[in-house]
């Protein structure tokens, strides 16, 4: 990864090096994180998604190939990762965050990125709760339109719950709405 050079330096990429990156989702958004994240010489990386990829996935998921049809997205992208950087250490997790696997996932980390399918707010929730309580960032962008919404949840700011509005007796479609429009620019 010496070619990095000149955009970060020698010390940033061994900061990169040794750095671990929980990625939540490695599908569509998550895919693209952890490949750019591996060709910029990150060392080490948690991945969790239960899900496998589909024919449906080609137009918009990196993993997304005749040959992984049918196979985990965590799976295939630790393989990507490896390819990339056999060096790595890739942690996979290929079922869905909850309270039993969230901890495990989480261990080391240095920060999370949000690749979670719009359509889990449960784990989505989970991770945020449990991230800010490790004093762990997460990070998150979302496709709106021909846009993005970046957004940084650091530990010491604002608690999604909090930002969302959401309630403890909420229904999962107002979860969903109130994400959405909370975290859209408008």
């Amino acid at each position: 990864f010496s070619r990095n050079i000149g955009l970060v330096t020698a010390a940033q990429q061994e900061r990169l090096r040794s750095a671990r990156v929980a990625v939540a989702g490695c599908g569509g958004g998550g895919g693209g994180y952890i490949a750019a994240l591996a060709r910029a010489g990150v060392g080490r990386f948690s991945l969790a998604d239960p899900d496998v990829f589909e024919w449906v996935n080609f137009n918009r998921q990196y993993g997304a190939s005749r040959s992984t049809v049918g196979r985990n997205k965590a799976v295939v992208m630790g393989e990507i990762v490896q390819g990339i950087n056999p060096e790595a250490e890739v942690r996979v997790l290929p079922v869905a965050l909850d309270p039993a696997t969230i901890d495990g996932f989480l261990d080391g980390v240095d920060v999370v990125l949000d690749g979670i399918d719009f359509f889990a707010p449960d784990a989505r929730r989970l991770l945020y709760r449990t991230a800010r309580a490790r004093g762990i960032p997460v990070v998150v962008g979302g496709p709106i339109g021909w846009s993005a919404a970046w957004q940084i949840w650091l530990p010491d700011g604002p608690s999604l719950e909090t930002f969302c509005g959401f309630t403890p007796d909420m229904s999962e479609e107002d979860v969903l709405t109130r994400y959405i429009v909370a975290t859209t620019p408008g």
